[in-house]
């Protein structure tokens, strides 16, 4: 059974996608994240790019996130900020973390993948031989 390789996409395509997917999957939780994380580091086509647009993705959706959630609930959003000071930067930090750990664990899991298949098919290739 051939399993076929997902496209990848450029940074720049891959810094918007990370936005919009970390946005949708924020809705349902912050947990989910990582799985936004995992999806982006699995399209990228470098590693410097998975880590960038995961980061990079989780803060600006964060911060849009912490935005409308303002906007809507400014009373509660200050009485967060009051409790703990750093309430944005810290949500902020984490969505940075988050987003490149899972990003850039994705990606060198895809390609262990990769070298995996590569290495069985150069065995099965000498074994013919």
């Amino acid at each position: 059974m051939r399993v076929k390789i997902p496209f990848t996409l450029g940074l720049l395509k891959l810094v918007a996608f990370s936005i919009v997917i970390f946005a949708l999957m924020e809705l349902a939780g912050w947990p989910l994240a990582i799985l936004a994380g995992v999806i982006v580091g699995l399209l990228a086509s470098r590693w410097r790019d998975a880590v960038l647009a995961g980061a990079l993705g989780a803060l600006i959706g964060w911060l849009l996130y912490l935005t409308v959630y303002g906007l809507v609930a400014g009373a509660a959003m200050a009485r967060a900020l009051t409790l703990l000071p750093d309430f944005a930067a810290i949500t902020l930090l984490l969505g940075l973390v988050l987003g490149s750990l899972s990003s850039s664990a994705s990606y060198f899991a895809l390609n262990l993948w990769r070298q995996i298949r590569e290495q069985k098919a150069q065995a099965r290739e000498n074994k013919s031989s």
